[in-house]
């Protein structure tokens, strides 16, 4: 029988198989992602607005823009030409220019104002007493001082009694009649009044 030898060339051992991971946990190359996500659409760019015109400048010709945006078409001289009774008399009618029937109309409207505050006297006689009031008034029918009496008729034995009474219903109602609503053009014939106070007034 030969005796075992020793190989100087030992045949290399068998390869061991590393494990193989699942699928799953397996990395994915970089190239298939980058390859996966989509390409970035290149951006529009915007189109160029066409170049705008300066606006030529404004003249006085032109309407200006409270006008074109619908606002007030008055210009500030609207009143001029207008009287102004602040400050001018142009819009009142001279009181030598005022004739008899627009005198009368004008007591008519003082006595038509009167007439709900005046109260009369009781007593004998009392349609003969006459209080004449005399009072001035301003430009917007306001008393521009206190009324006065200026004289008193018709007073008998009968009615001497009432007769103070009489002149203070006068005043009174003149007082409560105030402001008087008269037309303003005529107020050089209102502006000074005077009234009979009497028992017809009061019908």
């Amino acid at each position: 029988s030969a005796a075992p030898t020793l190989d100087i060339n030992p045949a290399p051992a068998p390869a061991q198989e590393l494990p193989v991971p699942p699928q799953a946990e397996r990395p994915v190359p970089l190239a298939r992602t980058q390859a996966a996500q989509p390409a970035a659409r290149p951006q529009a760019r915007p189109e160029p607005r066409p170049a705008t015109r300066p606006d030529p400048p404004r003249t006085q010709s032109q309407p200006q823009a409270s006008q074109r945006s619908g606002g007030s078409r008055l210009g500030d001289n609207f009143l001029e030409g207008s009287g102004d009774s602040t400050r001018t008399n142009e819009t009142r009618v001279p009181a030598s220019q005022i004739g008899a029937s627009a005198k009368a109309s004008l007591f008519q409207a003082v006595a038509r104002q009167l007439r709900p505050h005046w109260r009369p006297v009781d007593g004998a006689d009392r349609e003969k007493l006459v209080s004449k009031i005399r009072f001035r008034l301003n430009p917007d029918g306001t008393l521009a001082g206190a009324p006065s009496l200026v004289g008193q008729r018709g007073e008998t034995e009968a009615n001497r009694a009432q007769a103070p009474r009489h002149a203070e219903n006068a005043i009174r109602a003149v007082q409560l009649a105030a402001p008087f609503d008269l037309p303003p053009e005529y107020y050089e014939a209102w502006k000074t009044v005077t009234v009979d106070f009497d028992w017809n007034l009061s019908r």
